[in-house]
Parts: structure tokens; C-alpha cells; sequence
């Protein structure tokens, strides 16, 4: 890093020095109101922007205070002294700054190891009382935000859910409580369940043998994991959180185990919805032979699945909106993407498919129609010509799958996995994808017009010849991927990362160069000339 030569002799600005290490937001906000309380200048310090690639997701935080003591990330932690020495001249100043790192920033000696850049809000603090008031609210388990207003330099308090992000000129960081997990079972499983989870930063409760939790521990943030290896004991405590709004059950077991278990549940007054919510086998991986195994597995699966689901709620509602289905009126009997993802006008599911092993299957000509598959495992399996009309797919494996002229209509994929799976002249027209996972996927023709795939993560997918008009690839990032030979007339672009993407042959004429990221892009000379008349420029060849 460049040396700063200080603004006045009387003046050195300290050496930034982390406090202690912690990704945590009540730690973040802590340390900040402990400092003004203490009698120190404190900035908060929030990431606002990101171009490229980036190692923390927008509203990462660090708090600094005027002696150069610092906590938190916005980076991979190679930045962090760099952002607090400007977070302290900030504080000298009474002023707040924006400081831009990495691509785009005039900083050339501070490069971020991904590639990308990023922008920071630093906030001077005039008045602990709004992250006080943030701090009560999540202790309380109840979700906040946080609204930055840049123009007045200002911080105010925002009670209930909400997206971390711009709204107009104000930017807005939402906050969650500490993740919790609710343990039942035998103490050897549940014990080391408890050890891992506690180190991974969640609260863990442990209910004791004939207890049930109480409603107040199970909210949407909380996870409930059962370890029993007698069916009875456990029905009373899968009452309670099928009841509640938990977003993980898990039960100890093998699947014969839990079919027994689900037609004691069916007894019970619970219905195929609630069925499908509980995983098990529990875990990321099956048959795991001792408890420390069982637990990283655990832990592992819960981790996953709390991400999946704040990423899908910090989805913005007018992303999703301004998508393909602009006027649901010219396609008759469909309802738009928003009302599918927000339950405004679900699909009706007719039947459920819960933890269904259809690994290295061949299905041919099958027709599924509004079907929930819950934890389908698909890998190494091939379809031919068959059929999904309005099937949601929740958690669903399509590993190194085959798919040759099948069709996904109208179908939404939720947490699913393409990894190196291959669709060729396939129809999925229509399709919502949310939170998946298309690394190495590829495909080969086929129509994919009007599917929703806002923010998603392609990796080095290959389309190649397919039909994507009117396609929703907001935010996309498509790095080092393929897109060749497609139909991208009146696609969504918007916030779209093409870097190092091989776009030859496709239609860009739906993109505008000033938002949407194409550095190192391979293109065709046609294409260079469509890009440049969109900037304006008056292209002549000689």
C-alpha cells in the first residue's frame, strides 16, 4: 500500500490493528456502539457496490474506530487495514466518504484477488441510539434494516424484513438474528451436532428428553434437527415444528425409516406439504458411520439451506417483476414469474414426491404434471421426451444428467444442482430458477424463451444455439462461460457479468454495454459494431 503523508505535523494517523476477528453483524454493531459509549469517533463501514466478482456479498461490514481498532470484512481480509486507515481519515474529517477498490479504483497498488472491485460507504457515526435500537431488535430475534442516507450523511431504523441493497438514493442493510438450531435425541448424535454448530456461530438449544420447544424458539430462523432412534419420541417434537415456520427439519434415519415415519405423521393430521418439508436421511451425505461425521454433515446441510433461503428472500421484488413475463396478457392461461415466487398465484402441487432415488434412471416419455419433487436425487440419469408441466423441484440433484427433446414447462427449480448436466433441444419455456447451480452445465439447442434465471451463478455453462428471448438474466454471472449461436432478442440483461464470456454468434442487440459487464468478452466483429452503435459511437469501417 502507498504511503499517506500525514495532513499536519501535530497529526499521524494511527496504524490500523484488528480488534479481534468476526464476520458477525451483532459483533460488528457492538464494537461500534460500545466505541461511541466509550468515548471514541466510529464509522461503520458498508459495501454498497460490486463489479465482477466479489468475496463478500453486498452490505458486508467493518466498524473502525478513530485509534485505528477495527472488526469485520469487506473483502477476503486483504483490504481490510487499507479500508480502516480511510475509515480513520474519514473520522479526522467529521465527513462521511465512498472509497472504490479494485477494478475502477484510481488505488492500482490495492488489487482484489478476485478480480472484481468493489465500493464502500464509509458513515461517520453521529449517535449510537439506531444501532442500540438494531441490537435490541435482533437479540429479540426480530429482523431489522439499516437506511443510509448519503445525501444527509444519516442513519436511520427501519423495523421488519427487507433486501440489502440500493432503494433510489438511500441503501438499505438488512439484518437478520443469529441463526438457531433445536437438538432432540440421543446425547452422543446431539451432542456432536451441538459442538460443531455452536463453533459455526449458531445458537444452539437442546431439548431435553420429554420436552417439546416452546413456539417462541422456532421462528424462520431456526433450524430443528432430531436424532431419535425411536419413532414415537419423535412425533410430538415434529408437531411443533411442522406447526412453526422453521426452514430446516431434519430426523435421524434411513429412508425406510422415514417412510414409517411419514405414515405415522399422515396419523397425525399432517399432510404431503408438511411431509416434504422434513429431509432425511438427515445431512448433505447418506450413511454416515460415527457422530463426528454425522455432524459435519448436519451442520453442513443446515448451513446450505439457510443460505439458499436468504438468498431467495433478499431476491428484490422489482427484479423479479421486470422480467420475461412483462405483459402476462399475451400468453393466455400463465401466471407471471412474481406470482409464482411470491405465492400471489401459485401453481397447485397435486401430488408430492418426496426423497425419490431416481439416480442413473432412463425415463422415457414420462408425463409429470404440478408435482412437487422434494429432495429428488436425478444424477446420471437420462430422460427422453418426457414431460414436467407445472413441477416445482425443491432441493433436486440433476448431477451429470442427460436430458435429450424433454421439456420443464412452467416448472420452478428451487436449491437444485446442474452440475456438468447436458439438455439437448430440450423445452423449458416458462421455467423460474432460483438458487441453483449450473457449473459446467450444457446445453445444446432447445428453447429456453421467458425462463427466470435473475442473479444466477452459470459458471462455465455452455449454451450453445439455444433460444433465450425475453429471458429474465438480471444480475447473471456468466464468467469464462459460453453463450454461443443464441437468441437473446428482448432479454433481461441488466447488472449481467459476460466477463471472459465466448458470446459469438448470439443476438446482443437486448444489451446495453453501459450495464452490463464485458470485459475480455469474445465477440465477432458484427457484434463489436451492434455494441458500439448502442454506446452511440459512429462506426465507420475502412
Amino acid at each position: 500500500m502507498a504511503a499517506r503523508i500525514a495532513e499536519s505535523p501535530e497529526w499521524i494517523a494511527p496504524e490500523p490493528r484488528a480488534a479481534f476477528l468476526s464476520d458477525d453483524a451483532i459483533d460488528i454493531l457492538s464494537f461500534s456502539a460500545d466505541a461511541l459509549d466509550d468515548g471514541h469517533a466510529s464509522a461503520l463501514v458498508t459495501l454498497v457496490e460490486i463489479r465482477g466478482g466479489a468475496a463478500r456479498a453486498i452490505g458486508a461490514q467493518m466498524a473502525v474506530r478513530d485509534d485505528g481498532l477495527y472488526c469485520g470484512f469487506v473483502s477476503g481480509g486483504c483490504t481490510e487495514a487499507a479500508v480502516a486507515a480511510d475509515a480513520v481519515i474519514a473520522l479526522k474529517k467529521g465527513m462521511d466518504r465512498n472509497l472504490r477498490l479494485g477494478e475502477g479504483s484510481p488505488f492500482f497498488d490495492i488489487v482484489l484477488p478476485c478480480g472484481g472491485g468493489i465500493t464502500l460507504a464509509i458513515h461517520v457515526l453521529r449517535d449510537g441510539a439506531v444501532l442500540r435500537r438494531t441490537l435490541t431488535a435482533l437479540r429479540r430475534r426480530s429482523p431489522v434494516r439499516l437506511r443510509y442516507h448519503p445525501g444527509t450523511q444519516a442513519l436511520s431504523f427501519e423495523p421488519g424484513e427487507g433486501a440489502s441493497g440500493w432503494e433510489d438514493d438511500t441503501f438499505v442493510r438488512a439484518y437478520r438474528p443469529k441463526p438457531r438450531l433445536v437438538l432432540a435425541g440421543t446425547p452422543m448424535e446431539a451432542g456432536a451436532v451441538a459442538r460443531i454448530a455452536t463453533a459455526s456461530g449458531y445458537e444452539v438449544v437442546t431439548i431435553e428428553r420429554g420436552q417439546a420447544p416452546s413456539p417462541d424458539q422456532l421462528d424462520a430462523d431456526t433450524a430443528v434437527a432430531l436424532f431419535f432412534h425411536d419413532i414415537d419420541r419423535e412425533l410430538p417434537l415434529f408437531d411443533a415444528a411442522l406447526a412453526s415456520s422453521v426452514f430446516y427439519i431434519g430426523a435421524l434415519g434411513s429412508r425406510r425409516t422415514h417412510a414409517k415415519r411419514c405414515e405415522a405423521l399422515r396419523g397425525r393430521g399432517h399432510g404431503e406439504d408438511d411431509l416434504a418439508r422434513i429431509k432425511a436421511p438427515i445431512g448433505i451425505f447418506d450413511k454416515a458411520r460415527d457422530a463426528n461425521a454425522l455432524a459435519l454433515s448436519v451442520v453442513a446441510d443446515i448451513a446450505e439451506t439457510y443460505l439458499q433461503a436468504a438468498r431467495a428472500s433478499a431476491l428484490p421484488l422489482h427484479r423479479v417483476r421486470r422480467c420475461a413475463y412483462r405483459d402476462p396478457t399475451r400468453i393466455t392461461g400463465r401466471t407471471t414469474m412474481a406470482e409464482r415466487r411470491y405465492g400471489e398465484a401459485a401453481p397447485k402441487t397435486e401430488i408430492t414426491i418426496a426423497g425419490a432415488d431416481w439416480y442413473g434412471r432412463q425415463i422415457e416419455r414420462e408425463r409429470h404434471d404440478k408435482t412437487l419433487f422434494s429432495d429428488l436425487d436425478m444424477s446420471e440419469a437420462q430422460t427422453l421426451g418426457a414431460v414436467f408441466q407445472e413441477c416445482t423441484f425443491r432441493r433436486a440433484r440433476f448431477n451429470a444428467s442427460t436430458h435429450q427433446a424433454s421439456a420443464f414447462v412452467n416448472c420452478t427449480f428451487v436449491s437444485c444442482k446442474f452440475f456438468d448436466s447436458r439438455f439437448t433441444e430440450c423445452k423449458l419455456v416458462g421455467s423460474l430458477f432460483d438458487a441453483c447451480d449450473f457449473d459446467q452445465m450444457q446445453v445444446s439447442g432447445g428453447d429456453w424463451s421467458f425462463t427466470g434465471l435473475p442473479g444466477a451463478v452459470l459458471g462455465r455453462a455452455v449454451f450453445k444455439g439455444t433460444r433465450l428471448r425475453e429471458a429474465d438474466l438480471t444480475g447473471a454471472f456468466c464468467k469464462r462461460g459460453s453463450i454461443r449461436d443464441a437468441d437473446l432478442s428482448g432479454a433481461w440483461l441488466h447488472a449481467a457479468d459476460f466477463t471472459a464470456c465466448d458470446l459469438r454468434g448470439s443476438d446482443l442487440s437486448a444489451i446495453d454495454p453501459a450495464n452490463v459487464h464485458l470485459k475480455d468478452a469474445i465477440i465477432t466483429i458484427d457484434q463489436t459494431i451492434v455494441i458500439a452503435e448502442a454506446l452511440g459511437l459512429d462506426v465507420r469501417m475502412t
